[in-house]
């Protein structure tokens, strides 16, 4: 996506995301976000966070794109039922 505004970058529909409206600008959404949490941001800044939510959503669909990673547990998986191990056990 090197190179690309945040408004063309914003067409790449990612993996198993929904498609994207048409119409649609990240910039506004940031813009509308920012504004909604009393954030202030200048558009250069607005235009920054655009392009690196790109570069961040590109390494989030990444994680999810390796077929072998696909059912597996993530390392911080919750589990409510205790799990008790004999630590001076040795195995």
């Amino acid at each position: 996506m090197s190179g690309q505004a945040p408004e063309a970058a914003a067409e790449h529909n990612h993996v198993g995301a929904p498609p994207v409206p048409e119409g649609y600008s990240i910039t506004e959404t940031m813009k509308t976000l920012l504004g909604l949490s009393q954030l202030p941001a200048s558009d250069a800044e607005i235009a920054g966070y655009a392009v690196a939510f790109e570069f961040q959503r590109m390494a989030v669909d990444a994680l999810y794109a390796v077929p072998e990673a696909r059912y597996a547990s993530p390392a911080l998986h919750f589990r409510a039922a205790g799990r008790i191990v004999d630590w001076a056990d040795g195995s």
